[in-house]
């Protein structure tokens, strides 16, 4: 497929986790949460096997709309959901 979009969104999700691991308050590591829920989203897409199922999409909107975070975590189609407050 698209290896130079692949290793851009891939780049995007190391940045996220480099940003959650060093910020210095909640927002920050609120703020990185959300960029890799995206990163994962527009990998899913760019994979064609979506990654954040609809449920877990919700859950990231409603987070979002709380000044909150949501992302999938697991081994491959969301195990669960993380949320990050």
């Amino acid at each position: 497929r698209d290896a130079t979009g692949y290793r851009t969104v891939i780049d995007r999700l190391a940045a996220a986790a480099r940003d959650f691991s060093s910020a210095p308050h909640a927002a920050g590591a609120i703020a990185a949460a959300h960029d890799a829920y995206t990163g994962m989203v527009e990998l899913g897409h760019r994979a064609d096997a979506p990654i954040a199922i609809p449920p877990f999409v919700e859950l990231a909107a409603i987070a979002r709309a709380h000044g909150a975070a949501s992302k999938p975590s697991g081994a491959g189609g969301g195990d669960l959901a993380v949320l990050f407050s």
